[in-house]
């Protein structure tokens, strides 16, 4: 049986490619192909600063002069309509914090700009997808559901039974020596966006985020050749 293949194609130059934003979510969807991701997955600025104390109150009360009543009527103070919420959760170019909801649980993202010196690449695949333990269990339980019929009784193995078994176990080594994949480049991106359940994301506590700052650091120290 031989082993799947995967090559990747030829980068051409970033300049070609178009713009994108990925994003890192911290779950797996069962879907591969596109979707309206802009209707249900609505992103909102949140706070910037995360986890810092508000500052203290003052304890000094300064006490303001008695007034006395006069019997001028002053009119009283309209009350002014609260400030719209919405334009604090707008998105801008300087906003590095979101906010979004899937499937009723909260989500907060960060946005992560690439290391000084590397470019982000989208890989698409093309080719016949690699069969995963799912779908060869799948097809496992399948052949011997229809070897074994219900109700009936395990019989001899007959020389026909056994020439289809082998021309089956023959056509699956057939096509998992077709299975092959190739990775070409759809898109380039500088920074990414990076998604945690419930809370903000910690970049000292990010396992993604500090094997791509903490490594590449440790790498460039590793090679660095001294002049």
């Amino acid at each position: 049986m031989a082993a799947p293949t995967l090559s990747i194609a030829p980068i051409p130059s970033l300049t070609s490619l178009p713009n994108a934003s990925p994003n890192l979510m911290p779950f797996h969807v069962d879907h591969n192909g596109p979707t309206p991701i802009s209707t249900y997955f609505l992103v909102e600025a949140a706070k910037e600063e995360v986890a810092k104390p508000p500052p203290p109150a003052s304890e000094d009360v300064e006490m303001e002069p008695a007034m006395e009543s006069t019997d001028t009527d002053v009119p009283p103070k309209v009350a002014e309509p609260p400030a719209d919420t919405s334009l604090a959760r707008r998105i801008t170019e300087a906003t590095t914090r979101f906010a979004a909801t899937f499937r009723g649980r909260t989500m907060q993202g960060l946005k992560v700009d690439l290391p000084s010196g590397y470019a982000g690449v989208v890989m698409a695949g093309k080719g016949t997808p690699f069969p995963g333990k799912a779908s060869a269990l799948r097809k496992k339980i399948q052949r011997v559901v229809k070897a074994k019929p219900r109700g009936s009784k395990a019989g001899r193995v007959t020389r026909s039974a056994t020439r289809d078994d082998e021309d089956d176990d023959g056509d699956e080594e057939t096509e998992s020596g077709q299975n092959s994949r190739t990775l070409m480049p759809t898109a380039q991106f500088s920074s990414f966006v990076l998604w945690h359940p419930d809370i903000p994301v910690d970049p000292g506590r990010d396992e993604y985020l500090r094997s791509l700052t903490e490594w590449i650091q440790l790498a460039d120290e590793i090679h660095r050749v001294e002049k």
